[in-house]
């Protein structure tokens, strides 16, 4: 079983918006990390993956919602799609167009890769 939370570390807002990191504050707006994640619902719309162009989905339109503040296990048999959801939410693989994967209503696509990474984590 597989858990993904939402960091709370100091580059980020924490729940209630005002921890910021010391050095954080003397950097110029433009050098701070934005505080994009506010309370963590996450939305699969119609997420279709595949994991070479040549090789058929292993996402076939998957949809689900998570309501914010929610733990939630990933639990299934062998070729689920477990690892699938974990590496498309990590943006490790590009889905199909038509596809979108929303954090508190941010696509996913639209932030930048180590700023996704480093505000979630996953408990394996």
């Amino acid at each position: 079983m597989s858990t993904v939370l939402l960091s709370e570390n100091s580059r980020i807002c924490s729940q209630r918006g005002k921890k910021r990191n010391i050095s954080e504050t003397n950097k110029t707006p433009t050098q701070q990390v934005q505080c994009w994640i506010k309370n963590g619902s996450i939305n699969f719309i119609d997420v279709k993956m595949k994991y070479r162009n040549d090789l058929d989905l292993v996402l076939k339109g998957t949809s689900f919602s998570i309501q914010e503040r929610v733990r939630v296990g990933c639990v299934g048999r062998t070729g689920a799609g477990k690892s699938s959801i974990i590496q498309a939410l990590f943006r490790m693989t590009e889905l199909e167009r038509g596809s979108s994967i929303t954090i508190d209503g941010v696509d996913i696509k639209t932030i930048g890769l180590h700023t996704l990474r480093s505000s979630i984590s996953i408990i394996p």
